[in-house]
């Protein structure tokens, strides 16, 4: 690959290293270890092996539809316009030959081992009968951050998502025009031009939490296991109170399905082109999920 994709290269490559030192399980370790000796279609259908036969995943059908909701979107956009499609979604990962900083597998990365890291410390603590209140506080604070990152993340794939209605709408764009909207205008746009179809996507934000942790307006009392959110509502300042048990089972999954799903439709669609056989035995699998 052209070395004009620097940042896009330095980024596999960190996530490689952390892969081989078994960070992400030794399924990943595994499949890195051997990359080279597989060629493209090989690699994503190993990838997406490995989730399927995860058993323990909590929410995987919710995955599932979020990769349908997905691909809805891609096949309705490459009907229109297939070049445009294709480098769209090519270049959210690695950015552009001309913008080459505009990649976002840095920000995926970031996510992701800030996700990694929160699931040691959770599964770490839950082996102590008597976690300490610092342990509890850290839990917490991991939690929201991580939260944090895949609001964030999912801002920048809202980017990619209002663009390929906007080819499927023959619409022209301004990507930077788009990618400046912050997170609650994106998922507006998105649902204005798309006449509300993809809402599946765009409901599981909470752009409150993301926006409280942003500037410290989201605090943890361990007294209670609550989190404390502050809020502007018509110019005045209101408190909601979230239990740590309502965070971890309805909230912060959605960013994990969220971002399974975007990856995971994407890796489907690349197969599309290139195995055909294999994809339609990986869309049969995945939706007896």
């Amino acid at each position: 690959m052209d070395t004009v994709y620097e940042d896009f290269l330095n980024t596999v490559s960190i996530m490689d290293d952390l892969s081989l030192e078994g960070f992400y399980g030794n399924s990943i370790k595994m499949l890195v270890e051997k990359r080279d000796t597989m060629n493209t279609p090989e690699y994503l259908t190993a990838s997406l092996e490995i989730w399927l036969q995860d058993k323990q995943q909590y929410g995987k059908k919710i995955v599932v539809n979020f990769i349908n909701t997905f691909f809805k979107l891609y096949t309705n956009a490459l009907n229109t316009d297939s070049k445009k499609t294709l480098e769209t979604l090519t270049s959210f990962w690695r950015g552009t030959k001309n913008s080459p900083e505009l990649e976002n597998l840095s920000a995926y990365f970031e996510l992701s081992r800030s996700n990694q890291e929160t699931k040691q410390f959770l599964k770490l603590i839950s082996q102590n009968q008597k976690p300490s209140i610092a342990e509890k506080h850290q839990a917490a604070k991991l939690v929201s951050s991580t939260y944090s990152k895949g609001i964030e993340f999912i801002g920048k794939t809202l980017t990619t998502c209002i663009i390929l209605q906007k080819i499927s709408n023959k619409e022209s764009y301004d990507f930077f025009e788009i990618d400046s909207m912050t997170v609650f205008n994106k998922v507006k746009t998105f649902n204005t031009i798309s006449n509300n179809q993809y809402q599946d996507l765009t409901k599981t934000i909470n752009r409150s939490i993301r926006n409280a942790e942003a500037h410290l307006n989201l605090t943890f009392n361990h007294k209670d296991a609550t989190y404390t959110l502050r809020k502007k509502v018509n110019k005045k300042i209101i408190q909601e109170k979230i239990s740590f048990e309502k965070m971890m089972m309805e909230i912060f999954p959605n960013i994990g399905w969220y971002t399974q799903g975007f990856v995971y439709s994407g890796s489907l669609l690349s197969l599309a082109f290139e195995n055909q056989e294999k994809f339609k035995s990986l869309v049969k699998e995945i939706q007896e999920v």
